[in-house]
């Protein structure tokens, strides 16, 4: 049997991606808009983070003492547990009264998801007695209470820590407002 001159050409012709017709062509444009239009209506959504009650209070570590007008940070985080340093999603303030006590109620946020879980709250307070502490424990005697404890003998080292924020190097809204109070009296407070 004899083929035709390009028979077998036309064939292989045939089972070749050809980009430039214009069906090829038009399927590859619309699956790129709606890809992109897919990504952005992901990226576009807020979600909302459920915010729960948190109560605590303040104190001294060394005698126990409350410590008063204290700037308590609620912060939320995006990233592995193991992460350093983690981008806060969400955050919020609010003094301590006389007695040492705080509250954060319970609410929901907005927030634009992301590829990695929202951790938190994660506490901590500033005084310019005591510098800025992290971390929190439950209260034995109340469950579901939060202690926060400084002692002024770290004061320094804990002080340190407040020159990320200083820099303008932390985001976020907590670390905005703690950039606010601390360094500004760190300012008031330095000799000329």
């Amino acid at each position: 049997m004899e083929r035709a001159p390009g028979a077998t050409l036309w064939i292989v012709e045939a089972w070749r991606p050809d980009w430039t017709r214009e069906g090829t062509r038009r399927r590859l444009a619309v699956g790129l808009v709606l890809g992109v239009a897919a990504a952005g209506l992901g990226c576009a959504q807020a979600g909302l983070l459920q915010l729960d009650e948190v109560r605590g209070r303040v104190v001294d570590r060394d005698d126990g003492s409350p410590i008063a007008a204290a700037l308590v940070m609620e912060v939320y985080v995006r990233g592995g547990p193991s992460d350093a340093a983690r981008p806060e999603v969400h955050g919020r303030t609010t003094r301590s009264d006389p007695e040492g006590f705080f509250h954060f109620p319970a609410g929901t946020a907005a927030v634009t998801p992301g590829l990695h879980e929202v951790h938190g709250p994660r506490l901590a307070f500033y005084h310019g007695e005591y510098g800025l502490i992290r971390g929190a424990r439950e209260d034995p005697a109340d469950r579901g209470r939060r202690i926060l404890r400084g002692s002024k003998s770290e004061a320094s080292l804990r002080l340190a820590d407040l020159a990320p924020y200083c820099r303008g190097e932390a985001r976020g809204r907590a670390a905005r407002e703690l950039a606010a109070v601390a360094c500004s009296e760190a300012k008031a407070s330095r000799p000329e």
